[in-house]
């Protein structure tokens, strides 16, 4: 682990209670919503004040000539997806993650099955890039129909 995760609300929480002054709450914070979400990789109490106390370098908050230990972790926070614009053919809707997923299965007679389970997949996506995981891009594999292999057809040729 090279980064310790949080979300941006936690980010904004802990840098508001080091500039209040309050080392140790930032550091309770830290400890409980680092890295939330990957049990093995949960933030200790060295590690959450060690990056404490480097995101306190960062932001200017630590006294003057002091450094980041070189242990320290960096405290990253993930985007956050707070709307996402789409045409439905009926004009724009703008919608939240939540939203977005109601609205697909609303929306489903409308676009059809096959981009209603493209619009889901895409929600967990997102969600995926806030919780910091890493996403890949896989393509499909064809789909061969058994009836048409001994003509070295698939799917796909049709």
């Amino acid at each position: 682990m090279q980064i310790i995760r949080i979300d941006s609300n936690t980010k904004r929480q802990i840098v508001a209670s080091l500039i209040a002054g309050q080392k140790i709450q930032a550091i309770k914070i830290l400890k409980s919503e680092g890295n939330k979400g990957i049990p093995a990789e949960r933030v200790g109490l060295r590690e959450a004040k060690l990056a404490i106390e480097r995101l306190m370098v960062e932001i200017g908050c630590a006294n003057p000539g002091v450094i980041a230990h070189p242990e320290a972790l960096q405290i990253k926070a993930g985007p956050q997806i707070k709307q996402v614009v789409f045409d439905f053919g009926t004009g724009d809707i703008a919608v939240n993650l939540e939203e977005m997923q109601m609205t697909a299965l609303t929306e489903m007679q409308n676009i059809g099955l096959d981009s209603c389970k493209e619009i889901l997949d895409l929600v967990e996506v997102f969600k995926a890039i806030e919780e910091g995981k890493e996403i890949k891009i896989v393509d499909k594999p064809v789909m061969i129909d058994p009836e048409l292999e001994e003509f070295g057809r698939g799917i796909a040729d049709i």
